[in-house]
């Protein structure tokens, strides 16, 4: 899948939940999450960082009963310093050096979520979002440094629970399997706490 068309199918998915989204105002809401996210697989090998850096923003439109369909787009930073240590030929001696490791992921995905409960109750959810993930990573070493990046197809299930906060707001707490294609698709395991308004709910 080339850069192109995930890109373009992205675009087309988004459009249409944020139609959707002003014909169903009553019934649409909205927010940012901020959280904590563990690197994993080849992610982790390459920035093991328990990172506090991940904000996202979520759109979410209801169907009808208890059942949403939405977009939401991410961005997680992973950094690592590493010292390495290597021998000097013809010597005894050692010379040490710092390498520094990100990494930075931008999720764009189309999302569907399930819910136990109604609108401004305490409930628990299921769902899931797919799309792409623009990852890219640096590796600085002293004055060198170099730089690769990737587009790649991710998915990502997650579960959470919702509770009123304020007026037409509710609490989200939620945990996400962030997976991504290809040799640098970001993988992580993203725990979540934001806030969901819901602007036009009567």
């Amino acid at each position: 899948m080339t850069r192109k068309s995930i890109t373009l199918s992205l675009a087309c998915a988004t459009l249409g939940v944020l139609a959707f989204a002003q014909v169903a105002q009553s019934q649409t809401m909205y927010g940012p999450s901020f959280g904590l996210s563990q690197p994993l697989s080849h992610t982790r090998e390459f920035a093991d960082d328990l990172s506090l850096r991940n904000l996202s923003g979520d759109l979410r439109v209801m169907l009808g009963g208890r059942t949403s369909l939405g977009a939401l787009v991410g961005w997680h930073v992973f950094h690592e310093q590493e010292e390495l240590q290597s021998a000097v030929p013809g010597t005894t001696a050692t010379a040490t050096g710092l390498q520094y490791r990100t990494v930075n992921a931008v999720p764009l995905m189309v999302s569907a979520h399930r819910y136990f409960g109604d609108a401004l109750t305490r409930r628990f959810y299921i769902g899931a979002g797919a799309g792409a993930t623009y990852t890219k990573t640096r590796l600085d070493v002293g004055i060198l440094g170099s730089d690769a990046d990737e587009w790649g197809f991710t998915v990502a299930p997650e579960i959470g629970y919702m509770r009123p906060f304020r007026g037409s707001a509710e609490l989200l707490f939620s945990a996400k399997y962030l997976w991504t294609s290809g040799d640098l698709g970001a993988q992580a395991l993203v725990f979540g706490f934001g806030i969901m308004s819901w602007p036009f709910l009567s």
